[in-house]
């Protein structure tokens, strides 16, 4: 009797492509799984089935030395083929499907599972009793002759593309209701990587276990119940992941920014941010469109594709036949008539929906909504959207104060802070504070001696936490200024120049959650935040009320579900 584990993985995932080789722990997530189904006594062997295309390659290079792997040429959707022909070229008696993506399989449950179905001649499958509560996922188990049933009734694109669902909308198959191998009953939790916040949430676990315990081990699934249920920060995680359902087509939805050094990167982080959102509320495939080029030390967890300048972009657009556009630009770094010529000629060629983000007010005609992420807006058009309810902030990491400043001055530093800013700093803020200074990816190196006091940030991925941390932070107007607010720290804006115009600058001082400077007064307020922070606590606390963590995001959600919602009774009339 001949048992076999079939991986299914592919690197064109929608919501998080290339996600089976990201790593877990030093090692690709794909050889984690594989690592625990090694330790199954009932399988006598495991393949990865993956398709043709050169895109897959670097997949099957990877586990090319730990399984055999078969590389699929038929359509790319069609999972069930794909695992059909290792079936052909194996031909085993036992087949346990494992879900690429799912590096918490428990090998006790699958041998438990496949001894029972062996023992089971009549059973086709298995399923688990109505009673049995657990946090398995990933996983489906046949015998030979369940599988030949379950093959013959999937003919639709969704049953080729989902194992299964074959037998739901056609059920053919004699399943055996089994109980667990252990109760792993105690907390209900996503243990499969489908977005950038289940890899965060599979990072920390891994994180955690070999932290304590040998490299040849493997992280143990009890151990992550308890971890759960003791740690309800890790939970939150990715709890709020939508989990995708076989039976419904999920829209695709086209995000068009730019990037660079004089525009900065601040365009460019929000529009991952909004992706990252829209994967993870509502099960989105994301499009990233960005005018520029890709450059060192960026995390790009979508689909992405780059143009060489705008013109290239717009024949893009021609073609892009998503039923919903984002466009996230400076207008000071694009040709408007241009782009506005394009959006005419294809919302008149389609049902299309367009939400532009923030400054995009010369095309206001020529979208469905301007969301603005931020509490200030001159305009009263019905069609923008804005308060203090839709910045676009993740939760802000929780760590505890110091005493350090942090200073804080863009991805490029568009103004020149780093020219003057060191010195003038380390000649009012007392010895004892430490001093540290974040340089965006796109920015100068500040003017800072080696020998002196400050530690240099290039393009940090721990920013969250060293905000955070930090007792005071001097930040510049934008994304950083309000992210730095909600930490509930002492914040100073550094003079905003041209960056922001005066009647904003004083709608903000009215609110009167953050210290505002000017050239004029910069080196007596600074003075003052560091050195008698006990006068700003209501300002700290004015701003912690005003800007609630995720609630722009969820609120983006919610008008981008109704965008599509809007298409879907166009197409329907």
């Amino acid at each position: 009797m001949k048992s076999i584990a079939i991986i299914g993985a592919r690197l064109n995932s929608s919501r998080l492509p290339k996600k089976h080789l990201l790593s877990l722990a030093g090692e690709p997530l794909i050889h984690r799984l594989i690592s625990r189904l090694q330790r199954c006594q009932t399988l006598d062997g495991i393949v990865l089935a993956t398709t043709a295309d050169d895109f897959n390659l670097p997949l099957a290079e990877s586990v090319a030395s730990l399984v055999p792997v078969v590389r699929f040429n038929g359509d790319v959707n069609d999972l069930m083929g794909r695992i059909d022909r290792v079936i052909a070229e194996h031909n085993p008696d036992f087949i346990t499907y494992i879900c690429g993506d799912c590096p918490l399989v428990e090998p006790r449950f699958i041998d438990h599972a496949l001894s029972l179905l062996a023992a089971s001649p009549d059973s086709d499958s298995l399923i688990m009793k109505e009673s049995v509560d657990t946090i398995h996922e990933g996983m489906g188990f046949y015998s030979r002759q369940g599988w030949q049933k379950l093959m013959a009734v999937s003919q639709c694109s969704m049953s080729r593309e989902h194992v299964g669902y074959g037998d739901k909308i056609n059920p053919v198959l004699q399943r055996l209701a089994i109980d667990d191998c252990d109760d792993f009953s105690s907390v209900k939790h996503r243990i499969s990587v489908d977005t950038q916040a289940d890899y965060e949430f599979m990072q920390q676990v891994y994180t955690a276990w070999y932290a304590e315990n040998d490299q040849s081990s493997i992280v143990d699934l009890k151990w992550v119940q308890n971890q759960l249920l003791a740690n309800p920060e890790l939970s939150s995680i990715n709890q709020h992941v939508v989990q995708k359902k076989p039976d419904i087509t999920y829209k695709k939805v086209s995000i068009y920014t730019h990037l660079s050094a004089e525009i900065g990167i601040g365009h460019f982080k929000r529009c991952q941010s909004i992706a990252e959102s829209l994967k993870e509320n509502l099960g989105l495939g994301v499009e990233l469109h960005i005018v520029g080029s890709p450059m060192p030390g960026f995390q790009i967890n979508s689909n992405t594709s780059w143009y060489p300048d705008l013109n290239a972009m717009l024949k893009q657009m021609d073609c892009d036949d998503n039923p919903l556009w984002i466009l996230d630009f400076h207008p000071g770094f694009i040709n408007i008539n241009q782009l506005q010529l394009t959006l005419k000629a294809r919302r008149q060629a389609t049902d299309l929906r367009i939400l532009a983000i923030d400054k995009l007010v010369d095309i206001i005609d020529d979208v469905d909504e301007l969301f603005i992420p931020s509490f200030y807006c001159r305009s009263s058009h019905p069609k923008i959207s804005f308060g203090w309810d839709h910045f676009l902030l993740s939760s802000p990491a929780t760590v505890t104060p110091q005493n350090q400043l942090l200073v804080i001055t863009g991805g490029s530093d568009a103004l020149g802070y780093g020219e003057y800013l060191p010195a003038l700093i380390e000649s009012v803020v007392n010895t004892d504070t430490a001093l540290h200074w974040v340089q965006g990816p796109l920015a100068p190196d500040p003017k800072i001696d080696r020998n002196s006091r400050w530690h240099i940030h290039k393009n940090p991925k721990n920013l969250p936490e060293l905000i955070a941390q930090s007792k005071f932070i001097f930040s510049c107007y934008g994304l950083s200024l309000f992210e730095s607010l909600c930490s509930g720290n002492s914040v100073l804006l550094l003079p905003v120049q041209h960056i922001c115009s005066d009647e904003e600058l004083a709608k903000l001082a009215e609110q009167h959650c953050c210290i505002t400077t000017n050239f004029d007064n910069l080196e007596q307020q600074m003075a003052a935040v560091t050195q008698h922070p006990e006068q700003f606590d209501a300002m700290r606390k004015n701003a912690v009320q005003l800007l609630k963590p995720k609630v722009g995001l969820e609120r983006l959600c919610q008008h981008v579900a109704h965008h599509l919602k809007l298409v879907n009774n166009s197409v329907s009339r």
